[in-house]
């Protein structure tokens, strides 16, 4: 049987992916805030950098399979 590949992936993600991914940009989160002195009141800014990278990687690694 023939998978349609965009409606796998346009599935919303398990509670176990949405754990991983928070996780994922927490710590990418954590590592920015100590490569810039861990400077207060940027928590937000750090998280939605994060995420954003977090996110890229996985688009970039989606694509190569």
């Amino acid at each position: 049987m023939k998978t349609n590949k965009s409606a796998t992936r346009n599935r919303a993600p398990g509670p176990a992916r949405i754990a991983e991914l928070t996780l994922r940009i927490a710590e990418r989160a954590n590592r920015l805030a100590q490569e810039r002195g861990m400077a207060p009141g940027r928590e937000l800014d750090l998280w939605l950098e994060a995420e954003a990278e977090v996110k890229r990687e996985l688009r970039r690694a989606a694509r190569r399979r």
